[in-house]
């Protein structure tokens, strides 16, 4: 009896053992089909910004840089402690075609407006093609601390190597209202759609706007092109997953001013709480340029 009762208590330790197992397998499991059936997100939960290094794209991308790398964006951009050496930047965009189409649309993180025919972004030598223009709020980029009620960034790629330069633009709030601005049109046209989700909704038309007005006053060149001798530059890197780096960003200082209407209408389809900008990302070893002299 001993010896029987010895294999039977065996037996149900062992019994207990791949029990165990069981659970904890199926518990693996169900974190990962946690994780795969999670999108990421602005808000609480699975899918916020602190998670998403363990998510993965509908493709199978990883989105580990979103917390391994070491350069990534947005920043804070800290005017004292920023290099002043920077050269002055050329913006050199074809304003007709603007004029000609594009089309705009609610990705489910972002009003998001692609353009068409040739738009470019020359630093130095080197010619970057405008590819899609999109926008935050709150604004992704801080200065000292401080955010901007939106911020709009116009991604380019390169015509050399196909790396990234995005053009970064603080949108303050006027008390003027201006029916014609364009982000004032963008954004009533824009679709309201599914916030915060994988959804994307219909395309529609870009009304025809003149570009000219989404940007600062600057100081016109002979060619038609503008020069914007005051901004910011490091390199850093997407601020949605998969948060690639080896991105050129350049921040200009000046903010442009929009009409209150057209961020109230961007709140519509992206409310104020939780927003849709990604926070703040250290610094690390990186140099943040300027291209004037403090005072």
């Amino acid at each position: 009896m001993a010896i029987y009762g010895g294999k039977k208590m065996q037996i149900r330790q062992l019994s207990f053992l791949l029990m165990g197992v069981v659970v904890g397998f199926a518990g693996t499991q169900s974190a990962t089909a946690n994780e795969e059936s999670c999108h990421w997100n602005y808000g609480a939960g699975c899918g916020s910004p602190d998670n998403w290094s363990h998510l993965s794209g509908h493709d199978g991308a990883s989105y580990a840089a979103c917390s391994a790398g070491k350069q990534q964006s947005p920043i804070d951009l800290d005017e004292g402690q920023a290099v002043g050496d920077a050269k002055p930047l050329t913006l050199r965009f074809n304003w007709t075609d603007w004029r000609s189409g594009g089309q705009i649309f609610n990705n489910g993180h972002t009003i998001q407006v692609k353009v068409q025919d040739e738009n470019s972004l020359t630093i130095g030598d080197e010619a970057f093609t405008l590819l899609q223009f999109h926008f935050h709020s709150q604004s992704e980029h801080v200065v000292k601390g401080a955010h901007y009620p939106m911020e709009v960034h116009f991604v380019h790629k390169s015509k050399k190597d196909g790396s990234l330069a995005v053009v970064g633009v603080m949108l303050d709030q006027s008390d003027a209202e201006d029916a014609s601005n364009p982000y004032l049109q963008i954004m009533q046209k824009a679709p309201h759609g599914s916030s915060h989700g994988s959804e994307q909704s219909a395309e529609v038309s870009l009304p025809p706007i003149s570009p000219k007005g989404m940007l600062p006053l600057a100081a016109p060149l002979k060619s038609g092109n503008h020069e914007y001798p005051d901004y910011y530059s490091y390199e850093g890197s997407l601020t949605t997953p998969p948060c690639s780096e080896k991105v050129r960003w350049i921040v200009l200082k000046d903010p442009i001013r929009i009409p209150a209407a057209a961020i109230e209408e961007f709140h519509h389809a992206f409310p104020v709480n939780p927003g849709n900008a990604r926070p703040v990302q250290p610094l690390n070893l990186r140099t943040v340029h300027r291209s004037w002299n403090a005072n």
